[in-house]
C-alpha cells in the first residue's frame, strides 16, 4: 500500500476538521439534537469519569444537560492535527 498523497492528505484533514467543527455547533448551537448521528450504534464517549456506551447513553446524556436549562458554553477546535 502506497502513501497518500499531499491533496489526499489535506482532503482527509479538513473533512475531520469541518466533521469536528459541525458537531460542537451541533451541540453549542442546537442543543445536540443531531449529536448522536456523528457516533456510531457501539461507540464509547469517555469524558472524565463519565462513559456512555452507544448511541441511547449519548442522547440520555444531552437530553439531561439541555434539562439543565440554557448552557453558555462555546467549544472551540484549534490547532487540529
Amino acid at each position: 500500500m502506497t502513501a497518500p498523497g499531499a491533496d489526499d492528505v489535506f482532503r482527509i484533514r479538513q473533512t475531520v476538521s469541518d466533521r469536528l467543527i459541525e458537531y460542537w455547533r451541533d451541540v453549542d448551537r442546537f442543543d445536540a439534537r443531531n449529536a448522536t448521528g456523528f457516533y456510531t450504534p457501539d461507540c464509547i464517549y469517555q469524558m472524565v469519569d463519565h462513559r456512555m456506551q452507544g448511541r441511547e447513553a449519548i442522547r440520555r446524556y444531552y437530553d439531561y444537560r439541555g434539562s439543565r436549562g440554557p448552557r453558555l458554553v462555546r467549544h472551540i477546535v484549534s490547532n487540529l492535527y
